[in-house]
């Protein structure tokens, strides 16, 4: 396998934004009748899109306030203005945003910025100030997410990794959270052939605001999904068909219970594995029957739609397999959009669903693979497109430099300043 391109850096980061920004419209609340979720009218809407011909979407933006850092002090240079992933006032005639998208680009520019270690209770803050700049914006984010940003600020980021533990009578959270915002890691990780960084990386992060073991291995389960679309897309002559790269995606996940080196921070959160590796099963069940003998709500009833992880993550990994073919229903030959368009018509969590299968997709036919239009009508687009620049610089570099990780003394990652190189 070739090594991935920035194309595929851009891709995965601009299939969460492409996938967020079209798929909110679709959700099916009550206010959004005006959008309703059916195949004609989502597929006509794309199609506008490709044209220039938006269909009108008001998400009822407040007006901008002025806010400052959630300490009162004024904002690091990393929440300024021109480095706000909240791109400014909204743009008129563009598709706007969500929390995924917003915590996504948050989430890529702390390891960007990160030096000798990950720092998380600084992305706890960088989480909870680019939520004080979202509010105006009305970005969605979940009543829990809400409370525990404003917790963080209320006590001054101090135990930031204690007070998800709390939530939910103590058993935590187990929606998609993590997995929606968690791309960033598998472009991150991906010169770590042991896996030891994407998962540690991908549970210390979860942590802050997930601690239910079906949402931790919800985000390692998206993780390894994007990096597999990484290294099997792009330039790679012979393209897998979608069986095998379930396949060599079950194996993958399979080991990190196993391997020596993930072993050690998944042992906590097994429990977690096995609804995956049913929902596994299932993906093979319907890829082997074709599209012609599925029926969608059956699709949505044994993989789901809902914002809870095991219920929305595997479903994006089938969105973007079962559209390595052709669908009798969906009317386009762009794998993208063909995988965007099948996440938005099965309902439910739409921004997230779709999110998650753009970033995986993304990564596999990377940004040249998206229908001309798609990015560019989103809000944010060059800032997105920017930052997977910049991840994808930052991870040439420690490629080159041959760097890996060490653990300090409580097992969270740490970047090794270079003394120590990978083996071989």
């Amino acid at each position: 396998m070739s090594q991935p391109s920035l194309n595929q850096w851009q891709g995965c980061l601009a299939g969460v934004l492409v996938g967020d920004c079209f798929g909110f419209p679709y959700e099916d609340l009550p206010r959004k009748k005006t959008f309703p979720n059916t195949i004609e009218f989502i597929q006509d809407d794309l199609e506008k899109i490709k044209i220039g011909e938006m269909i009108p979407y008001d998400r009822g933006i407040k007006k901008p306030g002025n806010p400052s850092s959630p300490d009162g002090k004024p904002l690091p240079s990393w929440m300024s203005s021109s480095g706000s992933s909240s791109g400014g006032a909204s743009n008129s005639g563009l598709r706007q945003y969500t929390d995924d998208t917003s915590m996504t680009i948050t989430f890529a520019k702390f390891l960007i910025d990160s030096n000798n270690s990950l720092d998380y209770v600084n992305l706890a803050r960088r989480f909870s100030a680019e939520y004080e700049l979202d509010k105006p914006k009305m970005r969605g984010y979940g009543p829990g997410v809400k409370r525990l940003l404003t917790k963080f600020q209320e006590v001054n980021f101090k135990d930031v990794f204690q007070y998800a533990l709390e939530t939910f009578d103590g058993q935590g959270s187990l929606g998609n959270g993590c997995g929606m915002r968690i791309s960033p890691v598998a472009l991150y990780t991906i010169n770590d052939p042991t896996l030891e960084r994407l998962v540690d990386i991908t549970i210390d992060s979860c942590l802050l605001t997930h601690t239910h073991p079906q949402g931790i291995f919800g985000g390692i389960f998206q993780a390894l999904a994007v990096r597999q679309a990484l290294l099997f897309g792009g330039r790679r002559k012979e393209k897998p068909s979608a069986i095998e790269f379930l396949n060599t995606f079950e194996t993958e996940f399979k080991s990190i219970l196993t391997n020596g080196a993930t072993s050690r921070r998944t042992a906590t959160y097994r429990t977690g594995y096995q609804i995956y590796q049913d929902k596994i099963n299932v993906i093979r069940r319907f890829l082997e029957g074709g599209p012609s003998s599925w029926d969608l709500k059956k699709v949505i009833d044994e993989l789901g739609n809902e914002v809870l992880s095991p219920k929305s993550i595997p479903t994006a990994l089938f969105c973007f397999l079962a559209s390595f073919q052709e669908i009798d229903f969906i009317n386009t030959d762009n794998h993208f959009q063909r995988a965007i368009t099948l996440a938005f018509t099965l309902g439910g969590d739409t921004d997230t669903i779709g999110g998650m299968t753009g970033a995986i997709c993304g990564a596999y036919v990377g940004l040249d693979g998206f229908p001309q239009k798609f990015v560019a009508s989103c809000e944010a687009s060059g800032k997105i497109l920017n930052v997977a620049e910049k991840l994808y610089g930052k991870c040439m570099t420690q490629i080159l430099l041959n760097i890996r990780p060490v653990f300090n003394s409580s097992g969270f990652s740490v970047e090794n300043p270079g003394n120590e190189l990978h083996p071989g």
